[in-house]
């Protein structure tokens, strides 16, 4: 049999022992490190099959071993005793110890081991933490691999405990006969995900290293009821605190701004009555805008953009971006829309395919009355110096404007539009005899039409 080389000394209390007092079990005298045989009785007319006794000579001359033989090979579950007390419960593969050994001291299990080829490559012990006594289990180098509840009778994972990998926290999870039956939170490197009793993400994100099964969210993260996005932004000790927007269940944000203990703090509400007057729906994901502070209530999950005519022309709306939209397909906006806007930029949208802009739109003049070519105008465009960039949207097919729209703008920009089959300026259908002109781009000093495809038109 191969000798048992795990030399250390471990400090373990038993599940039922004073928590102030120490059990030193010395791994490196644990059977059959000095156990030289003496005797072998059997129940089977001296035959060594079936149930044996097996005694020693030495300093173990008062212990003996009750196990199975077959073909006078240990099987199974093998019984130490110093004389009618045991001391140690284990288990034999070809007379080799194999799995885990349960060790007692005063008839109370005290620590256990587990032997992989008769070596001790693992070891359990119980200490006290917050008042609890919590199971751990090392490998043979000493990283924990367990910790948590455990049944006092057979060492297993009993209840709530974590598991680790390279020494570092993997999973939390309830355990059932020593096998974990349901997860609760998993861990990759920074980020954690929390899971609701039927398997669905609840949390992912940021989170805190405390205690013993203490992992707060903590930092940014994203909050989930059934699947459905309702929180992202900031935690602090497992509560919503600092800056963060939530939703409602179709999408649209509720609130956006400053959060304390879980609860709003500062911010834009929106309610349900605003709800209907600024912002409506049709499906769950089309999204339709009245105002600019509408504009700022986004989700991920909107695959129609709407802004209808004479909407969002608040003094304050000056900029509008749209990124990190992954799934939005269309804008479409209005006429005599957007006119303070003097930054408008459309990027990294990799499901977008179309782009409408109506009449005089994203400027302060019109093409029938206050033309952009008038003195008082020319000179306000010239120092607003406006802009216009569509970028990173590999599935764009379309592009309309219409009369009048972006007059005011001296900068117009088309990159990464690989997809791009029509760009319609203005209104092809004027005739000559009305000699007027479109005025779209009017004053556009700078236009760049760059990774188009050759269909494009």
């Amino acid at each position: 049999m191969s000798e048992v080389r795990f030399e250390r000394t471990e400090d373990v209390r038993g599940c039922t022992g004073d928590a102030n007092t120490p059990i030193h079990v010395d791994i490196g005298a644990l059977y059959p490190n000095g156990y030289t045989t003496e005797t072998i009785l059997s129940y089977n007319e001296g035959r060594q099959d079936g149930i044996t006794i097996e005694t020693f000579s030495g300093e173990h001359s008062n212990e003996h071993l009750e196990c199975f033989r077959r073909d006078g090979k240990r099987q199974g579950i093998g019984m130490l005793y110093r004389g009618d007390e045991l001391i140690m419960k284990m288990s034999f593969v070809d007379d080799m110890l194999e799995g885990w050994g349960l060790i007692y001291a005063n008839q109370h299990l005290e620590d256990a081991v587990y032997w992989k080829c008769g070596v001790v490559i693992r070891e359990k012990g119980v200490h006290c933490e917050d008042g609890l006594f919590v199971l751990e289990e090392r490998d043979l180098g000493g990283q924990l691999v367990y910790k948590g509840g455990y049944d006092c009778r057979t060492y297993q994972r009993e209840g709530c405990g974590e598991l680790y990998k390279d020494g570092q926290i993997s999973a939390v999870g309830i355990f059932e006969n020593d096998r974990l039956k349901t997860i609760q939170k998993s861990f990759d490197g920074v980020v954690m995900t929390e899971y609701s009793a039927d398997g669905l993400i609840t949390y992912k994100g940021g989170y805190a290293m405390f205690s013993y099964l203490r992992y707060p969210r903590e930092g940014y993260g994203q909050e989930f009821d059934h699947s459905r996005l309702i929180y992202e932004g900031s935690f602090i000790n497992g509560l919503r605190s600092g800056y963060g927007v939530s939703y409602f269940d179709n999408g649209v944000a509720s609130f956006k701004g400053q959060w304390l203990n879980n609860k709003p703090s500062e911010g834009q509400f929106l309610t349900k009555d605003k709800l209907d007057q600024w912002v409506t729906f049709d499906g769950c994901f089309e999204y339709t805008a009245k105002t600019a502070y509408a504009l700022e209530m986004l989700s991920q999950a909107v695959t129609t953009i709407h802004i209808g005519d004479n909407c969002c022309n608040d003094r304050s709306c000056t900029e509008i971006v749209f990124t990190e939209l992954d799934h939005l397909q269309e804008i479409n906006i209005g006429s005599n829309s957007c006119r303070n806007v003097v930054f408008f930029v459309i990027s990294g949208l990799p499901a977008l395919e179309s782009l409408r802009v109506g009449n005089d739109s994203f400027t302060l003049c019109n093409h029938t009355d206050n033309k952009p070519w008038d003195g008082t105008n020319k000179e306000r465009i010239m120092r607003e110096s406006r802009s216009f960039t569509i970028s990173a949207c590999p599935m764009l097919q379309q592009v309309c404007v219409g009369i009048g729209s972006f007059s005011d703008y001296l900068f117009f920009s088309m990159e990464g539009v690989a997809s791009l089959q029509s760009l319609i300026i203005g209104d092809a259908n004027n005739s000559i005899d009305q000699l007027i002109a479109t005025f779209s781009f009017f004053h556009c000093a700078e236009f760049l039409l760059k990774g188009v495809c050759r269909q494009a038109v």
